[in-house]
Order: C-alpha cells, then sequence, then structure tokens
C-alpha cells in the first residue's frame, strides 16, 4: 500500500477522473509515493467520463472574457495544449491502451447563436495573437457538415492544431501508467473531510465509512466532489471560493458519417456549444448541454429535455442525416465550476493541504498543466508567484465584480436558452425581453436614484391604471429603459 513506517502514506490524492489520475501520474514519476482515492461507483456520473473530449484552447474563447484573470486562463489552456502531445507519448511509454491524438476543429457560426459571429471573430483573433495557424474555409467545405438550410453557417474557422481525444481511453491510460510505476496504489472509497491537527496541518483524511487515513500531503482533485469534502472541512478554514456542479450530458451515435475534424459552435448559453466529435470509425460522441446545481429541476441522470436539445441542435445545425444514426450510450456528468469563475489550482491554507478543481468545462485540456503544478507545489520546487490559479492569492485574481455586466450577459444568455430547442422569438421580442429582464434585475439589486424612480413609475401607473394591459405597457416601457446604473 506504500505506507511509510509512521502508518501514514506520503502523498494522498483524492480523486482519480482524469485531472485526478494524471496528478497521481505526475507524482510519481518524480519520485512520490501515492495512494489514490477514489470510488469507482462514481465514474459513470464523473464528467471525465461524459467528455469528448476536445481540447479547446480556443474553442472556450468568447468576446465577453477580457480581464486579466481570462488571459491567464487562457495563456494556461493554450501551454496546456502545446504539451498535450508529448504528454501522450509519456503516457504510452508507460501504459496501455495508448490514447490517440487527432487534430483539427472547424468552428462555425450560425444564424443558432446569437453572439456567434462575435466570438468567432475573437477566437480567430486570439488565435493570431498566440501564432496558432488558423483559416477561414468555406463552410460547404466542411467534410460532413450537411446542416438545415435555415441553419448553414455564415463564417467558418479551422484550427488544424486544435487537438481532440478520446476521455475513456485517456483515463484507462492514466490509472493504467501510474499503477505501473509501482508507486501508486489505488484505495477505494468516499472521502468525508480531511483531517486537520491543531496546529493547522493537515494528517491525512476521514471516509464516509469511518476510516482514517493518515497522510503527509492530501491533494483535493476529485472534481465536484471537492465540494462536499470543503464543506465537511470548514470552509471558513480553507478560504475558498464556493464550488457549483454544471452538469453536462452528452450522447454517442453509431454513424456512417465520416467526420475527420470535430464540428463545433462557440460557446452559447452557459454551454460549450453544439460540438460533434469522432470518436473511432463508426462512432460520434454528441455534446453538450450545461445545467448548473441547486438549479430547480436539477436531475443527476440525462434527461429527456436535454435529449431533445442535443439532438435538435446536432440534427439542424451539423448534418441533417444524424437523424437515422443510433444512439448507443448517453451520459451525463458534473464539471466543477467555483463561484468565481476560475481554476483552483495549488497549496491551501492548511500546511500540506492541495486543491485541483474548479476546472469546468476544461478539465481534461488542463490535467497536464495541472499535474505540473500540483507536483511542483507539493515537492516545493514551484516558482512563487508563478501559479495565478493559488488559493491562496485569490484575491489578487480578479478585479471587482462589475455588476451591470454580469447581469446583461447573464440575462442575453438566459433569454437564449429558454428558447432552445427551436431557438427564435418574432420581431424584436428577445431584445425586448432582454432588456426588460436586465431593468428588473438591476432594480431589485441595486439601490440608486435611477432604479428609485424607476419602481416609482411602475407604482404610480399601476396605481392610476390597474387594468392588466399595464402589465404590457410596463414591460415595453421598461424594455426600452437603459439598465440603471450601478
Amino acid at each position: 500500500m506504500n505506507i511509510l513506517e509512521n502508518g501514514r502514506h506520503e502523498v494522498l490524492v483524492v480523486g482519480a477522473g482524469v485531472v485526478g489520475a494524471a496528478i497521481s501520474f505526475e507524482l510519481c514519476r518524480r519520485g512520490l509515493r501515492v495512494c489514490c482515492i477514489h470510488n469507482p461507483e462514481h465514474d459513470e456520473t464523473s464528467a471525465s467520463f461524459a467528455a469528448g473530449a476536445m481540447l479547446g484552447a480556443f474553442g472556450e474563447v468568447t468576446d465577453d472574457k477580457s480581464s486579466a484573470a481570462d488571459r491567464a486562463e487562457t495563456d494556461l489552456r493554450v501551454a496546456c495544449a502545446r504539451r498535450y502531445p508529448d504528454f501522450v507519448a509519456a503516457l504510452n511509454a508507460s501504459a496501455s491502451p495508448g490514447v490517440e491524438i487527432r487534430q483539427g476543429t472547424f468552428i462555425i457560426a450560425n444564424p443558432a447563436g446569437k453572439d456567434d459571429v462575435c466570438n468567432i471573430l475573437r477566437i480567430q483573433k486570439e488565435a493570431a495573437r498566440y501564432e496558432e495557424p488558423n483559416e477561414w474555409v468555406e463552410p460547404g467545405d466542411i467534410p460532413g457538415y450537411r446542416p438545415h438550410k435555415s441553419l448553414r453557417a455564415s463564417k467558418a474557422l479551422f484550427l488544424p492544431r486544435e487537438n481532440y481525444l478520446n476521455s475513456h481511453t485517456l483515463l484507462r491510460s492514466l490509472r493504467s501508467a501510474a499503477t505501473a510505476s509501482g508507486r501508486v496504489s489505488w484505495l477505494h472509497g468516499t472521502v468525508a473531510k480531511v483531517s486537520v491537527a491543531a496546529e493547522g496541518r493537515v494528517t491525512g483524511v476521514e471516509l464516509r465509512d469511518g476510516r482514517k487515513i493518515g497522510g503527509d500531503r492530501v491533494v483535493l482533485a476529485s472534481g465536484y466532489g471537492t465540494r462536499h469534502i470543503v464543506e465537511q472541512s470548514g470552509p471558513d478554514t480553507l478560504d475558498l471560493p464556493k464550488l457549483k456542479g454544471g452538469k453536462g450530458s452528452s450522447l454517442v451515435l453509431r454513424s456512417r458519417i465520416h467526420l475527420p475534424h470535430v464540428i463545433r459552435t462557440p460557446n452559447r448559453d452557459f454551454a460549450c456549444g453544439t460540438h460533434v466529435v469522432a470518436r473511432g470509425p463508426n462512432e460520434i460522441y454528441v455534446g453538450a448541454t450545461n445545467r448548473i446545481s441547486d438549479t430547480p429541476g436539477e436531475n443527476t441522470g440525462v434527461t429527456p429535455g436535454e435529449l431533445h436539445v442535443q439532438i435538435h441542435s446536432c440534427l439542424h445545425e451539423i448534418n441533417t442525416s444524424l437523424r437515422t444514426d443510433e444512439v448507443i450510450s448517453m451520459r451525463a456528468g458534473t464539471r466543477p465550476l467555483t463561484s468565481d469563475g476560475y481554476p483552483l489550482i495549488g497549496r491551501t491554507r492548511v500546511d500540506g493541504l492541495f486543491i485541483a478543481t474548479g476546472t469546468y468545462r476544461n478539465g481534461i485540456l488542463l490535467a497536464p498543466g495541472i499535474a505540473d503544478i500540483i507536483a511542483s507545489e507539493v515537492s516545493g520546487t514551484l516558482p512563487v508567484g508563478s501559479n495565478p490559479f493559488d488559493p491562496r492569492r485569490r484575491q489578487l485574481l480578479k478585479g471587482p465584480a462589475h455588476l451591470d455586466e454580469i447581469v446583461r450577459s447573464g440575462v442575453r444568455d438566459l433569454v437564449s436558452f429558454i428558447q432552445e430547442p427551436h431557438g427564435s422569438l418574432p420581431y424584436e421580442r428577445a431584445r425586448e425581453l432582454e432588456s426588460f429582464m436586465s431593468v428588473l434585475l438591476m432594480g431589485a439589486l441595486t439601490e440608486n436614484e435611477a432604479s428609485a424612480k424607476l419602481l416609482a413609475s411602475a407604482r404610480r401607473a399601476l396605481a392610476q391604471d390597474g387594468q392588466t394591459e399595464t402589465i404590457a405597457a410596463l414591460y415595453y416601457d421598461l424594455a426600452s429603459t437603459d439598465v440603471p446604473a450601478r
């Protein structure tokens, strides 16, 4: 079991998804002895098993992400994407089955996405800034692309070096390579909380069945499951952003359609857009939805509504011939998301305790970089200030939140989301609804002269003319009003 003489493990890694397994693999490559704790029953609902996986360093770029923290995350994504071939080569030298990296992503902008054109232009700009090969192509020339005529792309960008792979094969290979090292042991169980001594140093973990496992250093890398461990271990002590989950559903088709490259839209409606990824000679992965945890109607499995959206989107936006293919599997997994929107990677305020989560849609892409950061932190070789996502320096990562920007962007995505799967309101009603909801939310969330005037005006109108038609008049009045300033 790789237990030291004092009955404690050198390093405990909690979680064996792609991120946890990559960390275990990297730690053992550096000569450390690791005990990786995970519950195999959770594999079927993990984000790793439900993922595509597109290694979308640039596919994740959107026009509304321009802060210093956004730039740091893009830097990390690009660096990880570029090191992936070497990462996989090292993995394939140590384990089987071998992981195959494939290249090439077509990003399309079509009428279903209100901000597709803005986002695809930003993606091209960022690709050029990082000197990443890219080219505009005719949508009709994309192999395997045959959308409904009403949803033909107006623009298409080809990123020839944007990688993708099979997440299942990657995960099996990571676990196999870690085991083959002889330095990683596996303990089946679910961690309930971290054990911390009175002097503030980690001493191990406690499992839900009551077992206590000693460890000199502990790495929390169980994705969304890390949330529950942090809550039971004392969130005030750790002083971390709140962790939430974003459930993504996907399906795999048996298909005769040849897809030599990924086809995807830009990110939309809180999710990573519509995308199809070849899984093999006759299999196509279709993804993916996103539903934030703690929202009404949340369900851990794949729902009919999610399937409706996915199937409608992939048939109409990618290839109508997919309608005759066979659905061979459906999966749902929960991605870890922080309340401030950025990854949590590195040393915590508790001595000997490290964390690696909050990767949202980028866990598989970021795995090599995260593993390197955590292994360097654990071994004490990480240069000071080189990790922008250090949990102890969180307040330096992001400036003050701009409430009006959050409301505008959130309402825009919400209005688009509630129109799925058919995706349109007549005339200017989508814009009107966005403006109406933004004004109401800002009025509810702020206390200033502008919001007070709006409230007084609405109350006066209802008092003077208490008819149901007054509500329609208020709607159009507020829909034409600027959002109150903060």
